[in-house]
């Protein structure tokens, strides 16, 4: 699930720009990828509203394209 939610929000090199946008050390980061370590819930939580904010980012773009330019 993390991998695929990485990709959704980051694309192909997912790893380091959502370990930063959670603030997580990229070792712990790593371990989480690798599933040697739990994913806290809270964590979860705080990658949810990541999604949240890139699917109303995402909204926002659409409506203005297609009202006719950026």
């Amino acid at each position: 699930t993390l991998a695929q939610v990485g990709q959704a929000l980051y694309g192909p090199s997912w790893q380091t720009p959502l370990g930063a946008a959670l603030g997580v050390n990229d070792r712990t980061f790593r371990r989480w990828v690798a599933g040697e370590f739990n994913i806290p819930n809270g964590v979860w939580n705080d990658i949810a509203k990541l999604c949240e904010q890139r699917g109303k980012a995402l909204s926002r773009w659409g409506e203005r394209l297609k009202a006719g330019g950026p």
